[in-house]
């Protein structure tokens, strides 16, 4: 009787030593599980934030290149005079109604402030408007008192402000959905062949000349065509999104000269805003003999 409840005995605590053991084991395999689905959650939030990343991004590329096709439109030597490739960094500063009202006088190229604070709305160069008319800031005295780029021709009280679309010198910053994002802007000139005048070229820069059968030869720069390159990075620039577009200048003036009874200027150097019927000089030719001058 005593030697079958020692082996009931022995029965029961090898029982126990494997269900110990399969605790143990199921422990471990949940751990791995539970571990690698932790993981696979962590990546997939992770790769879900880089989406939206980008997505942001792009936009912001999308917006900034809108916006200067619009300013290009407006105003093509603000964009094409501006430097080239690594010697210039730029952003946009955004159209935007500015505190307070203002006051212009006929004569004068001050603009006298109420309630502004052109030091932190305003740099020089940005492009302003007073009410309906466009001007250009010269250099900030104050926030009440800045000083145009031309002199008024009208009188004007208690106008609102507003900041067009402006190009600065440096990059800006963007947050949003907790991450910053840089973006800027840099521009470079467009080389076409047959002087300037055919087809995009990566060729360097040649001298234009002209053949026997009037054939023009040579690699120029295009005046109406800039390359702008777009850079929008975040992740401490670990992350970067980069995009190259051609934009052009959609208006052109075209004159047709055919009156040089003007004769010639005093000043060579003469710099008309409009043509006239003068030029700077001529040698052996008669400015007033049908068929002698060609340009």
């Amino acid at each position: 009787m005593e030697q079958s409840v020692n082996s009931k005995d022995n029965f029961n605590a090898g029982h126990s030593g494997q269900s110990l053991m399969e605790v143990l084991i199921a422990v471990t395999i949940a751990t791995v599980v539970i571990g690698a689905a932790v993981g696979a959650l962590l990546s997939a939030t992770s790769d879900n934030a880089q989406n939206r990343a980008t997505q942001l991004a792009t936009s912001y590329e999308q917006e900034l290149m809108g916006n200067l096709r619009s300013l290009a439109e407006s105003n093509w030597s603000q964009v094409y005079n501006l430097n080239k490739g690594s010697n210039g960094t730029y952003y946009l500063a955004t159209y935007q109604q500015l505190p307070g009202t203002v006051n212009l006088t006929s004569g004068s190229n001050a603009l006298n402030g109420s309630g502004t604070n052109f030091t932190s709305s305003l740099a020089a160069g940005d492009n302003i408007k007073v009410g309906s008319l466009a001007l250009n800031v010269n250099s900030i005295t104050s926030d009440t008192l800045l000083t145009l780029t031309t002199t008024s021709t009208v009188t004007t009280s208690s106008q609102p402000l507003y900041r067009n679309y402006s190009i600065r010198t440096g990059k800006e910053t963007i947050t949003a959905n907790k991450v910053s994002f840089t973006r800027w802007f840099s521009i470079q000139n467009v080389f076409r062949d047959t002087c300037g005048t055919g087809s995009i070229t990566t060729a360097t820069a040649t001298a234009c000349t002209v053949t026997s059968t009037g054939a023009l030869i040579g690699v120029l720069p295009d005046p109406s065509t800039q390359q702008v390159t777009i850079y929008v990075t975040w992740n401490n620039g670990l992350n970067s999104y980069t995009v190259n577009q051609d934009i052009s200048r959609v208006r052109d003036q075209i004159t047709n000269f055919n009156d040089w009874s003007g004769g010639q200027t005093s000043n060579s150097s003469t710099v008309f805003a409009q043509p006239t019927n003068h030029y700077a000089s001529s040698t052996g030719v008669s400015a007033t003999t049908v068929g002698q001058l060609h340009l």
